[in-house]
């Protein structure tokens, strides 16, 4: 009897911990992150208006961030920041660069509930200033807001430019501000990190 007990109790003990392991997979957020540059280079051959390791000229440092955020089985996005620090003058010369190859997005109309709201689409974290590259429903990036769009910070206190990527083929609306989405979806590390 007690061995009977025993396998029940042990049968029972596994099918919920098997349930509760299902449960987290269908329901459960889980995070990825990486800092293999190789795969930037990857992101690079399908969105080339970013540009290449070999583009970011003479660097002092560079660091890369791979972010990936699943909630559920179903709901994944994934974003790929590469920061670069450079001198003084390799900075302006790249800064230029930026406004001269990029153009930018002032405002984005973002669904509130049932209505279209216009945001500002520029910020500061830190001392970044952070600027939405253009998207459209059909833009000259091949991205549509806001399910993929790019941006650029710059730095002129830390001579530094960040580039930050991001892609949810499912997101229909950003509901917190672009300062909040930066950190807790795209994994941006403030100095306080």
């Amino acid at each position: 009897m007690k061995k009977a007990i025993i396998i029940v109790t042990s049968v029972v003990l596994a099918l919920l911990v098997a349930f509760g392991v299902f449960i987290y997979w269908c329901f459960g957020t889980r995070e990825f992150i990486s800092h293999d540059i190789e795969k930037y280079e990857t992101l690079i051959k399908h969105f080339d208006f970013l540009p290449s390791l070999e583009d970011l000229g003479e660097y002092e440092d560079v660091y890369y961030k791979y972010f990936e955020r699943q909630l559920g089985a179903l709901f994944e996005s994934h974003a790929h920041t590469l920061r670069v620090v450079y001198n003084e003058d390799e900075f302006i010369k790249h800064k230029n660069i930026i406004e001269e190859n990029y153009s930018f997005r002032e405002t984005v109309k973002d669904l509130r509930g049932d209505d279209l709201v216009e945001r500002k689409t520029s910020f500061t974290i830190d001392t970044f200033q952070f600027r939405m590259l253009s998207v459209d429903s059909v833009s000259d990036y091949g991205m549509m807001y806001p399910k993929q769009f790019v941006y650029i910070g710059v730095s002129d206190e830390l001579n530094e430019i960040a580039y930050v990527f991001y892609d949810d083929i499912d997101l229909d609306y950003i509901g917190s501000s672009y300062e909040e989405f930066l950190i807790e979806e795209c994994g941006w590390e403030t100095e306080n990190d």
